[in-house]
């Protein structure tokens, strides 16, 4: 496996890849996968992060935000997956702990990420690296249908 490194120009290979992994972590995608992808890894405050598998495919991925808030910036672990074909080596760990890095060096203050309770092993890594997650509550508001 390859070090963690950050998508600097999105190939169509890639974009095809990551799309076909996005199901594996997300239920709904809004619009195209491929442009959704482009657009993160052409904006501003997101990167791609990815570890190759020695044939260069990609075997894991996350996308980091940095959002600009009144206490300062933050960080944002979005979309985070490791192929069913690459789990149980330890990819999540080292993708998530290279993330943080990101962010750190980005100058963010602090890292959130979250996670479905069904995902047993995501939840039992991210535990395992920051502790039981804070109780807050989260709320969602559709402002589109998904897929417009």
């Amino acid at each position: 496996m390859g070090d963690p490194e950050i998508v600097q120009d999105l190939s169509q290979e890639d974009a095809e890849r990551l799309a076909a992994l996005l199901p594996q972590v997300v239920s709904t995608v809004d619009g195209d996968p491929k442009t959704n992808l482009k657009n993160v890894v052409e904006g501003d405050s997101s990167d791609i992060l990815v570890i190759r598998a020695d044939t260069g495919e990609i075997a894991a991925s996350l996308v980091i935000n940095l959002l600009q808030k009144a206490a300062g910036q933050e960080g944002r672990l979005n979309d985070v997956v490791v192929d069913e074909a690459f789990r149980g080596q330890g990819l999540g760990r080292l993708l998530c702990e290279a993330a943080l890095e990101e962010m750190r060096a980005a100058g963010a203050y602090k890292a959130e990420w979250s996670s479905r309770p069904q995902r047993i092993a995501a939840n039992a890594l991210y535990q395992s690296m920051v502790g039981p997650p804070r109780p807050t509550n989260v709320y969602t508001t559709y402002l589109k249908q998904s897929g417009a």
